[in-house]
């Protein structure tokens, strides 16, 4: 008898294994696609002048397809920093767009996460000109995530890969852009979003 009942159990679960595994899958795939946090964070403050006629284009382009994984677990969104302000949260295969008051500015890029929790900082000191634009990618590194000024070539060729987010992107409403958590999570409990 006892026999009997194993071999039932054994069966019972070879029937549930298939089913557990699209229930993962399902899980992940909401994780990983339906939560992407982009979007100008409004208390952010941008250099004066930065509307200007004569201003500088800045165009910041997150794309590389082996930092997915990195970016979905390590370093989610990154924020984009203009002379220390926090102005865009940024994530995988996205870009976006902005001008900025020709002269030197600060121009980085932080994240929550690395070895250590807490909160890292990459940044650039450059010196901007009037009318040009300025191409930049981003992306994920031990530490947490680095920014480097890249040339016009690569970084079309990075935008022709990227989806655009407008400068003015909102993010959702009664989002915390302090939180150290920069990116909504699944919550297996209530079946929802928290």
């Amino acid at each position: 008898m006892t026999n009997s009942v194993q071999i039932l159990a054994i069966k019972f679960t070879l029937r549930l294994v298939p089913l557990i595994l699209l229930a993962c899958t399902l899980l992940c795939g909401c994780i990983i696609e339906g939560t992407s946090l982009v979007g100008r964070i409004e208390t952010g403050k941008m250099p004066v002048g930065s509307d200007a006629e004569n201003s500088a284009k800045i165009v910041i382009i997150r794309t590389d397809i082996s930092d997915y994984m990195s970016t979905q677990f390590i370093a989610p969104s990154h924020k984009i920093v203009v002379d220390g302000s926090d102005i865009f949260f940024l994530d995988a295969w996205h870009y976006t767009n902005f001008t900025i008051a020709p002269g030197n500015h600060r121009i980085g890029i932080k994240c929550f996460g690395g070895w250590s929790e807490s909160w890292k900082e990459d940044t650039l000191i450059l010196q901007f000109d009037a009318y040009e634009t300025y191409y930049f990618k981003t992306f994920p590194n031990w530490q947490c995530a680095s920014i480097n000024l890249i040339d016009q070539t690569e970084g079309l060729e990075r935008i022709r890969k990227s989806r655009h987010i407008p400068f003015d992107h909102k993010l959702p409403v009664g989002y915390d852009p302090n939180s150290y958590m920069n990116k909504p999570r699944w919550n297996i409990w209530t079946g929802g979003m928290q």
